[in-house]
């Protein structure tokens, strides 16, 4: 990869709290389905005693998109559900995703590079909607 960003980010400027809501909405409104939502941060908290700012992690999917996956390559799998990752900074609110280019570029076959890539761009049209394309990695 050329130095490119393996994720891409977005920024809410809403609070944690509302900003998870307001995501949560956003991709189940546009028919995409999260199965499963991890909180990191406070397994830490809890396994280790470390305090972390708030994270989420949102495993967003579409069943089609992944049997499509799945036809083909079962290791698509490995990247399905799609891992979005909203964290908390202060007021505002950072989200992140897989980009395309490391997508494009896994070794995953077409026919698996291809759903996936379909979901990742649904979950970009779907949080440009609601937040800001933050181009700068932190």
């Amino acid at each position: 990869m050329t130095g490119e960003s393996a994720t891409i980010r977005f920024l809410l400027l809403e609070p944690f709290e509302k900003a998870l809501k307001l995501i949560r909405r956003s991709i189940m409104e546009d028919g995409l389905e999260i199965p499963i939502i991890l909180n990191p941060s406070e397994r830490i908290r809890k396994e280790l005693g470390i305090n972390f700012p708030p994270c989420r992690v949102f495993c967003v999917d579409a069943p089609l998109v992944l049997v499509e996956a799945m036809t083909f390559e079962d290791g698509a799998a490995v990247l399905l559900p799609l891992h979005v990752v909203v964290t908390g900074r202060g007021s505002k609110t950072q989200v992140q995703l897989l980009s395309p280019t490391h997508i494009i570029n896994s070794t995953l076959p077409v026919s698996a590079k291809i759903p996936l890539n379909k979901l990742q761009t649904r979950v970009c049209h779907v949080l440009e909607k609601i937040a800001i394309r933050d181009g700068f990695a932190r």
